[in-house]
């Protein structure tokens, strides 16, 4: 596997990466959708925290 991947694997942190040009994507597309931009706002959140609680 890919040491980049495998990074990222072991890095929850890195995972967030993803989502930030998915989420400047979505807002240039669809300023309007609120709620979806709050789901992928909220969604590295859940990812590198595994839905725990902070």
């Amino acid at each position: 596997m890919n040491p980049l991947l495998q990074d990222v694997r072991r890095n929850p942190r890195l995972r967030m990466r993803v989502f930030v040009p998915v989420m400047l994507a979505a807002a240039r597309l669809e300023p309007e959708a609120r709620t979806l931009l709050f789901a992928l706002f909220v969604a590295p959140v859940l990812v590198t925290n595994g839905g725990r609680s902070a």
